[in-house]
């Protein structure tokens, strides 16, 4: 089974105010195992809000939704970077690809390059969104998931204990898979 796992860039910092929290990072390299030793193939869309939040900024500074949108393509560059290089240190093959060009940092987004390094057990880290101001890392891991052909997305929330069929902090009626 191939899966997209979207990681929300604020999961990423935990709870004591850090960028990182190295729990959380011990704990996706746990995880990231348990799927690859079931022959699961892994692609994770990394979000950005540990690192920037545009809507702070384009209430403080006055900053345009465009630039603001902008910078938080860049924390999930980063975020993708952070994890790429965590996992290799922790034995997990992975490779960043971005649709934004970092050209001696990461792999240019391939769909069908993509595909072929997951055949091959790969863990592939997207950072950079979709590329375009105004879509959410939400929606990249959608839009990524339809691309590489996955059979599962998940998405990762703050303050959320589990696995639903929706947002349960959107959706009263959200049901919490077992």
């Amino acid at each position: 089974m191939r899966y997209v796992i979207k990681i929300s860039g604020e999961v990423l910092s935990g709870t004591d105010g850090k960028k990182y929290d190295r729990k959380i990072l011990d704990f996706l390299v746990l995880q990231v195992k348990s799927f690859m030793k079931r022959n699961h193939q892994v692609a994770l869309v990394c979000g950005g809000g540990n690192l920037f939040r545009g809507a702070d900024f384009i209430h403080e500074l006055g900053t345009e939704r465009t630039t603001a949108d902008c910078i938080g393509i860049l924390g999930t560059i980063q975020n993708a970077l952070v994890l790429r290089d965590f996992f290799i240190k922790n034995n997990i093959p992975s490779i960043s690809a971005m649709t934004v060009a970092v050209n001696h940092l990461t792999e240019l987004y391939v769909p069908s390059r993509i595909i072929k390094e997951l055949e091959e057990k790969i863990v592939v880290l997207f950072g950079g969104g979709i590329g375009i101001p105004f879509f959410s890392s939400d929606t990249c891991a959608i839009e990524r998931a339809l691309e590489i052909k996955a059979d599962y997305v998940i998405i990762t929330k703050n303050n959320v204990d589990g696995i639903y069929d929706k947002d349960p902090n959107k959706e009263k009626d959200a049901k919490k898979y077992d």
